[in-house]
Formats: C-alpha cells, structure tokens, sequence
C-alpha cells in the first residue's frame, strides 16, 4: 500500500471535523477556535466554484488519513497546505505528500509553490527546505518559503 492523493469527499470532510479539532494539530496549524460542522458545510459547498483553493485527500490504500491542496491560488502560483490527521502517518508522509502536491502543480501549470510555516515547526519548516523551498520572508508567526516549479 501506499500514499496518494484522490477527491476530497465527504468521508474526508467528517474525519476532518475530528482532525481539525484535535489540540495538537491547531497548534500545528495556529488554528485558534473550534471548526464546527456548520462551517465545514459551508466551506465544502463552495469548493465546486472556487477557482483560488484546489483540495485532496490523503489515503494511506483505502484509509482517509488527512488532507492537501493549494489556497490562495493566484497567476500560476499557490500556497501549499498539508494536515496528516491520524497521528499513526506523522513522519515521512509530508515528505511523500509535498512530492506529489509538485506533480499537481506542474499538472496545474504553476510556477511557484509558497509555503507558510509556523516559527516553532521546526520538523516541517526543514522539511520544506529539503524540499527546494527557499526562504523569503516571514509574516508574524509564520516562516514564508517559495519554490519555483
């Protein structure tokens, strides 16, 4: 079995409300309020008419075990996003994700990836870097990288 990526459904949808709302990945995130179901609705709704946020779901074979894509898509470029929810895929899955989000981008014709990484994420501040992600600034609590494609 492996890693990838397919279409964010309604089953990634519920076990997002779980992993949205777990302590440790808020944290992770700088996410400071609860998601509720209402809102996680109404944000799904809208994803068939957005042109600025493309989403996946990450599967591990047939198990749903967090969510990818790109928001503030924008003139060939967008900001990547990455929640592994099950904590059992913590390690070496953002790896494998990051590497397929680029086939997406190429696929997308983008020409930058950015990356907005919390200060004190360490683990995944150096994942982006050993990924070809350069820093470029940062933005309060956040690192800013950015990769040409």
């Amino acid at each position: 079995m492996s890693i990838h990526l397919c279409e964010y459904n309604r089953v990634f949808l519920e076990k997002s409300y779980f992993w949205l709302n777990d302590p440790i990945l808020q944290k992770n995130m700088n996410i400071n309020k609860e998601i509720s179901r209402e809102d996680q609705e109404l944000w799904y709704n809208t994803l068939p008419n957005r042109e600025d946020y493309k989403i996946w779901g990450i599967s591990f074979g047939d198990k749903p075990i967090g969510a990818c894509g790109f928001r503030n898509i924008l003139n060939k470029s967008g900001e990547i996003t990455i929640y592994i929810g099950e904590k059992d895929y913590w390690g070496g899955t953002g790896s494998i994700v990051l590497e397929l989000l680029e086939k997406k981008a190429i696929d997308l014709n983008f020409q930058f990836l950015f990356a907005k990484v919390l200060k004190d994420n360490n683990r995944s501040y150096k994942l982006f870097l050993k990924k070809g992600f350069n820093y470029c600034g940062d933005n309060g609590d956040f690192y800013v990288l950015k990769k040409e494609i």
